[in-house]
This record gives structure tokens, sequence and C-alpha cells, in this order.
């Protein structure tokens, strides 16, 4: 029986950018419609979360937490722990489907610091391989026409697109809602909105009778 899933827009704002010798501190997931809009009707999951390491108090945390604006002391008041952060989310995740279709700006790091949370086995159950990540996407178009965005990071994106942050940026929250708003513009801008498989049959044709 096949998997019920829904694409999740998902950010994590961590310690630090190295596996090894950081930890999540924030997580956030929104639920999208087809149109990836947020799904009003299923509440987002955004929690704090302590990640039990040295890594909190490692001096590269102090320039992350001047990005996201947290802080150590609100982490140990009021983050939870990855044991009980994975368990939440996954009885968030089957109020509605049995697995998510990733959507994350630079998804492979989010994906990264998650199987250090879920553990590769659930990981693999819960997040599926159908993967939308605006930066990979940006890059191509980039490649494509040198100079359409600044970078590929999320604000520079945004800010070629006319995507607004509401609220602080790097907050996961806010960087979810922003992604999905991204990639419905990066289809726009690649003209694929109305774009049809049955538009190519003639190509297709002539491509199999080669």
């Amino acid at each position: 029986m096949a998997k019920k899933t829904r694409i999740v827009c998902i950010d994590t704002e961590t310690t630090g950018l190295d596996f090894d010798n950081s930890g999540i501190v924030e997580i956030a997931a929104v639920v999208l419609n087809p149109n990836y809009e947020v799904d009003t009707s299923i509440q987002p999951f955004i929690r704090l979360v302590n990640p039990g390491m040295d890594c909190l108090y490692d001096e590269k945390a102090d320039g992350a937490f001047k990005v996201n604006n947290l802080n150590r002391e609100t982490i140990v008041k009021e983050g939870i722990s990855y044991y009980e952060c994975k368990h939440q989310f996954i009885g968030w995740l089957k109020s509605f489907a049995d697995a998510v279709d990733p959507m994350g700006q630079n998804w492979m790091f989010d994906a990264g610091m998650l199987r250090g949370m879920f553990g590769h086995d659930d990981f693999e159950k819960y997040f599926t391989r159908k993967i939308r990540d605006p930066k990979i996407v940006a890059q191509y178009i980039n490649d494509a026409l040198p100079g359409t965005f600044e970078n590929t990071s999320l604000d520079r994106i945004a800010k070629a697109l006319g995507v607004k942050f509401d609220g602080d940026a790097h907050r996961a929250y806010n960087d979810c809602v922003v992604t999905a708003k991204v990639w419905a513009g990066l289809q726009r801008r690649l003209g694929l909105s109305n774009w049809k498989l049955d538009d190519n049959k003639e190509t297709t044709a002539a491509t199999e009778g080669k």
C-alpha cells in the first residue's frame, strides 16, 4: 500500500554548519497545498530544541545565535530534547500523512541534521526523496542566465522574486513560509505553471522513434 504523503516545508536553526559538532536549536515545518501555499487547516510544527551537546556552548554557536536571534538561556529553559522533538514531530505528521515530501532551502544540510535527530531508519521512513529545494533551482537558473540571482541564499532569491519576510529572517517558521513562496515564484519564473506533458507529445514521439 502506497504511503500517504504531503508536501511539507521544513527548516532548522542550528549551532553551526558542521554535522558532527553542531546541533539543532529550532525546527519548524508547515504543510503546503498543491499550489505551495501554507495549509492553514493544519497547525504548523514549531519547537525550540535543546541538543544537550557541548555544541551549545561552543564559540561557533555565538555566531549562529547572532544570526538567528536565539540564545543559550532560552534554549536551555524552553528547548525540548531530541527524543521529545522526534516523537512530537512523528505524532504531528501522523495526524495528516504517513510521510513528508520535503521542501527546504539547502535541504541537504537540514536533512543531515535531521538524520542525527531521527536516526537513519526513521529518517528514511518519514522523509521521502521527493525533494523540492529552491537553492538547487536558483543555481540552475543562474547557470543558464548568469546574474539572475546575486547568490543562491534564501534572502537573495526572495529579494529577486519580490518575496518579503514577515518577521525575522533565520527563524525557522519564517524561513519555511518564505521558502514556500520562493518555490512558487521560481516555478513562475521558469514558466512551468501552465506546462503540460501533452504539450510535448510530438517531441516525445519523435524521440521514441529514434
